[in-house]
């Protein structure tokens, strides 16, 4: 067996084994091992010749051994050498595929074959796009496919006379008639039958619509397309297009890439010819409304008003869309005769064959039906399925009519549409549910839709009597279900919140963790899985439901479970709970999810679309509970739906985070937090929650309070720092705990999140999850620290007493500070690898086979460490697994110390400078302005309100200068500061607390040339100076236009900003 070194009285080791995973990296340290040794032996596996042949007429034949010459000697001992190292590095499963070949460059051909080609390959047919690098491996993907072919097998189907058929070529037959019958159809349609239809689209929207497209139109198209999507008939993917866009942009003509371009255009004008009440693929809407609605209406709904809920199925809904009702619909919404053209054209070359068992069979023509997959098929079927919601609209308007039970001056819910999920509420009184019947007939009729009385079912009070649900029954022809029932992927039920409603969610998840792809995945691959795909699964429910604690325990357990158990499912051990686990990282956890904390976010997100939006759902909430006082002042009662107790549960943590943005006045005087001072209701014994009283109100009526009402010093603050009034623009809300002021569930979950009694960030575990480090060994590391390994301090625990000094021993190792950047990166990634090693070699010794090896140790540290180099920074290629070239790498790259001299540098002539800085640990700011040549010109400095954010009177501080400089004629102006959160201003995403003042500064930015500057500490210390003065002062905000008027400190520091100060810095990168 070969055997190669890595040195020169070194042990020897072999080359990197390859057991089947993680093709790339193995592939990547393979080329590198071998070129170590010797870079022949690579040339001859990467680009080999074939063995020495004689040419025998036409014909090339291998030579004999005794024809060899010298140099066919050297070729074939090249040859064997390099077969002999493909030998030692691959299992016995690939020894079996490459065994064949006769030289090293088939064997290594073969293996990218294998390992690349088909691997990529399989990832596409199974559609499995989760799976990181380090998890991609044949036999996971050869599982999913051969599972999907399994399902879609077909043994038998049942034809028209109920006999069962099994042979293939009778099932092809069956097959092509029903769906040749299905695409044929095509029912008339009357122009009365469309008059509920007004004309919205304008002669603006139409020349939109259809206007050239352009290229920045097109490339964004193409650049949306999934790079691992199926190829199309020209045999291309995704990705070529977007990696051959340069060359292909002027000759593209892609079908997909039109219909892309026609939904973007058609997406701003479907909020204006839909009605609220249909909310998919609709810009603005979510489906978690109707979700709420639904159970808002069955938790409101009466026995005495004979309310019935009538969930339809539509059967093959996208499939049976007549395209001649389709495009009288789009004629009737007013789009013009080219757009309806295009629309034709799109959707009317279709062609279908039907797979049976992976034959292709029959090739027809489709006459109606949108194909599912186009992405403008759902804009399509919307507008097509806006006729039956204008339709129920229509016969709702009568007052003749009966309705469901809904809260007075509430928007009236008559029916729920997303796509062809579509849920009725109506009543049974009178002849209500005769004229719901004769509406859906006539839609089935002109629309070509079917609704399947099999499958749909209406829904009543359980206390409603038998001869109501018997003549409910007769009259709709569907049959009576029971509540819950599914809708939208949520229960909805009526009463009790009870475990066995959310049985689905949690099958869902075991059939997840417990099913055979599981055996595929290592530990490592575990922990992708739960963060990508099991904890994605619950978010949707929790997003509209609060689950019973008992649901999100069993939740929280299966994921544990999955995660701590062996191969096969075997259970083990549990180190760790998962409300450890669900810790961040700098806390002592993994970074999982706390289902119990993401309900909570989900609830905050209630409340804040509650408090800021204006949806059908808001103004349904508001109608129903706070229709005479103030949200803020709602007190919690117990008939309440689950849906408004959850709400209230977060409101006390929630609404002080809201912080509104006064523009208009339209924020509430007392209850909304407005002021900077919270809410002033606070503030007053026995406010009332009827006390409306706007903003705008108030000032606008001069302060018509009582003095008694506030402390007097509320009220001069108000007198002294009024609101800029805009009559036209509404209040703006902002959530304060993210930077731009806008509401996300990652900062909702920081916000309600339990924190460690501490509250301590530990250096030891932060020091774990560094970057550019693998998964697996930031997580043993992880698992060390914590104690959650069976070492022999852990084991302690089980009544063996050993000590351990590993924590006070890393403490002391990441305490030091190496001299450079890259060194530091080493230092602080090294424990981690070393750990990983050590722990892994110990298992083989231990429970394996395997030998105590040091030699072996020290070369895999030296590879994963040259692998985190290379994933820091890959222009220096993947390093040798040598300890002397990895510290000679090191050595050059930590770059040469310079010294820096620091001054203040003077603007060009016609420039001024404006400096600006922050008193240390203060809320006092300052600005000096200077010319060209040094000389003060003005100076500011200001104490910030306390209610405010620091960085805010820095901004106010700037304003102001540059306000000063427009009144002196200054019109080129630099700004420099060593504070980076001020130059936010030149950059878009401001903080939400600057919008007011960015807007003012961005106009004056319009007028004159402002440019921003970065600067040392130091060689802002009098604008520093000056803001310290402004703190010891008090004297708030001073002006100074001459320089005797500054502080001596001041005018000291100015004469010397000639003087420079020196810096040693490195060059390098960042650790």
């Amino acid at each position: 067996m070969l055997n190669a070194g890595i040195g020169e009285g070194q042990p020897t080791v072999r080359p990197p084994f390859f057991d089947g995973t993680n093709y790339s990296y193995w592939k990547e340290r393979m080329r590198i091992f071998v070129q170590s040794n010797d870079l022949k032996i690579w040339l001859a596996i990467k680009n080999g010749d074939s063995l020495p042949m004689k040419k025998i007429g036409d014909t090339l034949i291998p030579k004999d051994e005794d024809e060899y010459d010298e140099a066919d000697f050297k070729k074939a001992q090249l040859n064997a050498t390099a077969i002999n190292f493909l030998y030692c590095a691959v299992n016995a499963n690939d020894y079996q595929k490459i065994s064949r070949c006769q030289t090293a460059n088939q064997m290594w051909n073969k293996l990218v074959i294998t390992y690349e080609v088909l691997l990529s390959h399989l990832q596409k047919v199974s559609h499995v796009k989760w799976v990181t690098d380090g998890e991609r491996n044949l036999g996971y993907f050869h599982s999913v496919v051969k599972n999907r072919r399994r399902k879609l097998y077909i043994h038998r189907i049942q034809d028209d006379h109920g006999q069962w058929v099994m042979e293939r070529a009778a099932i092809a037959t069956q097959a092509i008639t029903f769906f040749q019958a299905m695409f044929t159809a095509d029912p008339s349609v009357t122009a009365s039958a469309l008059d509920m239809i007004p004309r919205l689209v304008t002669d603006d929207d139409n020349a939109r619509l259809c206007a050239v497209p352009e290229m920045e139109e097109v490339k964004t198209a193409v650049f949306a397309m999934d790079s691992r999507s199926a190829a199309g008939p020209d045999g291309f993917t995704g990705a070529f297009y977007k990696a051959a866009w340069t060359i292909i942009c002027m000759d593209l003509l892609v079908m997909k890439i039109i219909t892309k371009i026609m939904v973007v255009r058609l997406a701003s004008v479907l909020p204006r010819l839909l009605s609220p009440h249909q909310s998919g693929f609709v810009a603005g809407r979510s489906i978690t409304d109707n979700i709420l609605l639904a159970q808002e209406l069955c938790h409101g709904m009466q026995v005495d008003n004979e309310d019935v809920i009538l969930k339809l199925d539509m059967m093959k809904a996208y499939d049976r869309v007549s395209w001649y009702f389709l495009m009288s619909v789009l004629r009737r919404f007013g789009f013009s005769e080219n757009w309806i053209d295009l629309v034709y054209r799109a959707i009317s070359n279709i062609w279908y064959s039907v797979i049976i068992n992976g034959i292709r069979e029959g090739f027809f023509h489709s006459m109606r039906g949108l194909q599912q997959g186009d992405p403008l098929s759902p804009s399509l079927f919307i507008l097509s399925a806006e006729v039956l919601s204008r339709s129920l609209a229509r016969l709702y308007a009568d007052p003749i009519v009966a309705h469901f039970t809904q809260p007075r001056d509430a928007p009236h819910i008559h029916h729920l549409a997303y796509a062809d999920d579509i849920v009725i509420f109506t009543s049974a009184r009178g002849d209500t549910l005769e004229r719901v019947r004769a509406v859906l007939r006539s839609y089935e009729q002109i629309s070509g839709q079917a609704v399947s009385l099999r499958k749909s079912a209406f829904y009543m009070h359980p206390k409603a009597l038998a001869p109501v649900l018997e003549r409910v029954r007769d009259t709709l022809g569907c049959s009576l279900d029971v509540f819950s029932f599914t809708y939208l992927g949520c229960p909805i039920y009526h009463g009790w919140k009870r475990i066995h409603y959310f049985e689905p969610i949690l099958k869902k998840m075991r059939d997840k963790c417990c099913a055979w792809m599981g055996r595929y995945l290592s530990p490592w691959g575990k922990a992708i899985m739960i963060k990508s795909v099991l904890q994605a699964i619950p978010t949707h429910l929790l997003a509209a439901h609060f689950p019973p604690k008992t649901v999100i325990r069993e939740m929280e357990s299966i994921m544990a479970r999955f995660f701590w158990s062996g191969l096969g499912g075997t259970r083990r051990y549990h180190w760790g709970s998962w409300k450890t686990l669900a810790r961040p990282t700098r806390e002592g956890g993994v970074g999982f999810l706390d289902f119990m904390t993401l309900a909570k976010s989900c609830s905050a997100k209630l409340w804040w679309n509650f408090r800021t939006q204006d949806t059908i759902w808001t103004a349904f909430m508001r109608a129903k509970y706070c229709s005479r006082v103030h949200p803020v002042s709602k007190q919690r009662v117990n008939d309440d739906s689950h849906t408004w107790k959850r709400m209230l549960d977060v409101r006390a943590v929630v609404e002080p985070v809201i912080r509104w943005r006064v523009l208009s006045g339209t924020s509430n005087f007392w209850w909304d937090t407005w002021s900077g001072l919270g809410a002033l209701h606070r503030q007053v014994d026995g406010c009332s929650g009827y006390w409306t009283d706007g903003v705008g109100d108030m000032y606008r009526s001069d302060f018509m309070i009582d003095h008694d009402a506030l402390p007097p010093d509320l009220l001069r603050q108000f007198r002294l720092e009024p609101p800029s009034l805009v009559s036209d623009l509404v209040d703006i809300p902002v959530w304060t705990p993210s930077t731009d002021g806008k509401f996300t569930l990652a900062s909702a979950k920081e916000l309600l999140r339990p924190r460690r009694n501490d509250e301590v960030e530990d250096i030891v575990l932060k020091k774990c999850w560094q970057k550019h480090l693998p998964y697996k060994m930031s997580f043993l590391a992880w698992r060390v620290l914590e104690r959650r390994l069976p070492t022999d301090d852990v084991l302690a625990r089980f009544g063996f007493a050993l000590p351990s000094r590993l924590r006070s021993a890393l403490s002391i190792w990441w305490a030091q500070r190496p001299r450079s950047r890259m060194l530091s990166f080493l230092f602080h990634r090294l424990p981690m690898i070393i750990r990983s090693e050590i722990w892994t070699h110990y298992a083989a010794c231990k429970y394996g086979d395997a030998r105590p090896n040091f030699a072996r140790i020290i070369f895999r540290v030296a590879t994963a460490m040259s692998e985190c180099i290379y994933r820091r920074w890959p222009s220096g290629g993947l390093l040798p697994s040598r300890w002397s070239v990895i510290m000679e790498h090191v050595r050059r790259g930590s770059g040469r110390r310079r010294v820096v001299p620091i001054r203040w540098v003077p603007p060009p002539g016609g420039t001024i400078k404006v400096n600006v800085a922050r008193a240390p640990l203060r809320g006092a700011f300052a600005a000096i302005v200077r010319d060209s040549t040094g000389k003060f010109l003005y100076a500011l400095s200001s104490i910030a309100f306390r209610w405010e954010p620091v960085e805010r009177g820095g901004m106010d501080v700037l304003l102001r200068c540059i306000q000063w400089c427009i009144s002196q004629s200054f019109l080129r102006i630099q700004v420099e500061s060593h504070h980076s959160e001020l130059a936010c201003f030149f950059r878009e995403g401001t903080p939400w607390y600057f919008h007011d003042v960015y807007a003012r500064l961005r106009f004056l930015c319009s007028i004159v040339t402002v440019q921003w500057f970065h600067c040392d500490v130091r060689a802002n210390a009098p604008t520093t100076e000056l803001a310290l003065w402004a703190v010891d002062s008090k004297e708030g905000t001073r002006e100074f236009t001459n320089l005797q008027d500054l502080d001596i400190r001041v005018r000291s520091l100015l004469p010397m900003d000639d003087l420079p100060f020196f810096r040693i810095d490195e060059d390098g990168g960042n650790p």
